[in-house]
């Protein structure tokens, strides 16, 4: 959208937007824990945590449609031009796809990351081989954008397994709901009907010897290497951090592209140490286990 709300400012400034999205999730996650008809009815009344979802959902239809109204703004100069045309056409679209990339990277990106450089942290073997890596390849830490960085990451096996590893160990979103569209059978020989839900919890699954075999408690960047020195993909029932099926995230290249920038320039610019005797102890939130 071509916008900086400022989130990164060191003033820490008051973000309506971004309190807005965690209220909103909060309270969709509040449908799950009552019953339906407890929700609608406080949805009827404009009260509890439905007055709060209407309020929030407010906030953020008006920063986006704010947003989406500047950038037409800018494109309207040249009416005629085809660019200005379709984004006229396609406003709703825009709005879902905004929403989808926003809401799903504003805290996942901000926790992979800093689970990321915890464990860089607890295994300086691991922050080795990753220095060593970037060392193989011509880049600027102080201008990220120096050289086509799509090409670039493609060079970073050893990084790109790392991140896949950290995922592994402390997924951004730790559980995830499917419900079956009809009656059916499970491989386990379980039977499933349209009134249940089937949780994954893919904190539990990234530590089960039986998916990942005896080492699966280790930070072990080199099981997503192949001996040919290739990523190995692991199917998605697997690795669920990005969804599996149709429903794969859409944002998935997008958000590994960004924490590899991110990596790639704090590495380059800093050392990465343990503050010693400060607890590490995971937060329960909205999506999973938040630093």
């Amino acid at each position: 959208m071509d916008y900086d709300p400022g989130s990164l400012s060191i003033d820490f400034p008051n973000l309506p937007f971004s309190k807005a999205l965690h209220d909103a999730e909060e309270a969709l996650v509040y449908r799950h824990l009552v019953p339906t008809c407890v929700w609608k009815f406080q949805r009827w009344l404009g009260i509890g945590q439905e007055k709060k979802h209407k309020e929030a959902w407010k906030i953020i239809d008006d920063f986006i449609y704010g947003c989406i109204s500047k950038k037409r703004d800018e494109m309207s100069k040249n009416s005629q031009s085809k660019a200005y045309k379709v984004g006229n056409e396609l406003g709703a679209d825009l709005i879902t796809l905004y929403m989808d990339e926003v809401k799903d990277r504003k805290d996942t990106a901000g926790a992979a990351l800093s689970w990321f450089f915890y464990l860089l942290s607890k295994n300086p073997r691991v922050l080795s081989k990753i220095k060593e890596e970037l060392g193989t390849i011509t880049w600027d830490c102080h201008n990220i954008s120096s050289r086509n960085f799509e090409e670039l990451s493609d060079e970073l096996i050893y990084l790109h397994a790392a991140i896949f590893e950290a995922l592994r160990l402390y997924p951004p979103v730790t559980f995830n709901a499917k419900a079956p569209a009809e009656v059916d059978t499970l491989p386990s020989g379980h039977k499933v009907d349209p009134k249940m839900q089937i949780i994954f919890d893919m904190y539990a699954m990234g530590r089960m010897k039986s998916i990942w075999e005896e080492d699966c408690c280790d930070f072990k960047p080199e099981r997503w290497i192949l001996e040919t020195g290739k990523i190995r993909h692991e199917p998605s029932y697997k690795f669920l951090v990005f969804n599996s099926g149709p429903r794969t995230c859409i944002g998935k290249n997008m958000s590994l592209t960004i924490m590899k920038a991110a990596i790639m320039t704090i590495i380059g610019k800093y050392n990465i140490e343990p503050v010693q005797g400060h607890p590490i102890v995971p937060s329960q939130s909205i999506r999973g286990y938040d630093l």
